[in-house]
Parts: structure tokens; sequence; C-alpha cells
């Protein structure tokens, strides 16, 4: 996208102002509608790449206490699993709502920390020299 692309217009004929008037809001339409797949794709990129700091944490952490050794990685996904099988209902209910609350508050967290070199590159992006 350039800075000034109402430059690049051809001079027109006196006689061709309406469709100069049409032309326009074409053009303004076709960059808000540009903005605002940018807007779009960088506000998913942002979400995506929160989620997968988020999921790839406790993986890291477990591998990180397990010392890099996947078969204890394993062994104690495979004890947890049989603990959470073992368990009564409502204890299981409990530990899904426990673990869906932690996924949230890390979620948030780890976007609050993110979000102000978001805004900064949203800034950058959407910075038009030249235009008021």
């Amino acid at each position: 996208m350039k800075p000034n692309d109402d430059d690049d217009e051809p001079a027109q004929h006196p006689d061709s102002a309406t469709s100069s008037l049409h032309a326009r809001p074409a053009k303004r339409l076709a960059h808000a509608i540009a903005d605002f797949a940018a807007i779009a794709l960088c506000s998913v990129k942002f979400v995506a790449t929160s989620f997968i700091l988020v999921l790839g944490a406790p993986i890291f952490l477990v591998l990180l206490l397990a010392g890099w050794d996947l078969p204890l990685l394993f062994t104690a996904l495979n004890d947890l699993a049989t603990h959470y099988l073992a368990a009564a209902p409502m204890r299981r209910l409990a530990f899904s709502q426990d673990t869906l609350a932690l996924f949230v508050v890390a979620t948030a967290l780890v976007s609050l920390i993110r979000l102000p070199r978001f805004a900064s590159e949203m800034a950058t992006l959407f910075d038009h020299p030249g235009q008021k």
C-alpha cells in the first residue's frame, strides 16, 4: 500500500467529473477492505500464537522436569490418565474445570503481556504518512 495513492490517478478531462466522483469512494472502499483484512490477519496471528504459547508451556515444563527423557514423560502422562479415569465423576469434573480455568487465566496473562507489542505493531502498520 502506497501512502498517497490519490496522487497516482491520471489527470481527467473536465467532462469526466462524474467518473471521478465514483472512483474516489471505490478507492476508499478498497482501502477499507484491505485495512480490515490486514487487521483480521494480524489479530488471528496474535491469538493463534498466544494459544500455542499457552498450550506448549506445560509440555516444555514437564519435559524440562523429566530431563528431556520422553519415556519418563509418557510414563507420567500414563499415570495422570490412570488416576483421572479411576477418580469419581465429581472429582473428574472438578479437575476439568480447574484445568479450564488455568488455561483461561494463562491465556489472558500471555495476551496481556504480548498486547503492548501487538498494539505498537498495529500502529506502525497503519501509520500513513501524509494523510490526516
